[in-house]
């Protein structure tokens, strides 16, 4: 984004929106429940990939968050202090918590937890 042109509070401010409603991708731990309801396994060919979606995509609950996540964004640009990416993902996960998720499938298993 910031290569294309674009400021960099509002590159953060997208960067949060995406990561914090987006889907997540990845492999469920071995042992834990699916926490994203009916629908979080996608089967693609042989493997099975975890998908967890937000709660509901037509929920219009967040656009105040983001307006607050955005005033913080700029108080802290203006600052001198601005927020890190590692920083926006930290305040995402408090607010959103989601599935732990591995990036490699689980060793041995052609099981999925349901």
């Amino acid at each position: 984004m910031l290569a294309s042109g674009l400021e960099k509070p509002k590159a953060k401010l997208l960067f949060y929106a995406v990561y914090a409603f987006g889907p997540r991708w990845g492999y469920l731990v071995p042992g834990e429940k699916c926490a994203a309801g009916k629908n979080c396994i996608q089967m693609t060919g042989k493997d099975a990939a975890f998908v967890q979606l937000p709660g509901e995509l037509a929920d219009q609950s967040s656009a105040g968050e983001l307006k607050a996540i955005k005033a913080t964004i700029d108080l802290k640009e203006r600052s001198g202090d601005a927020l890190t990416l590692d920083e926006l993902m930290a305040i995402a996960d408090e607010a959103h918590p989601q599935q732990t998720l591995r990036d490699q499938r689980p060793a041995g298993g052609d099981e999925i937890t349901k």
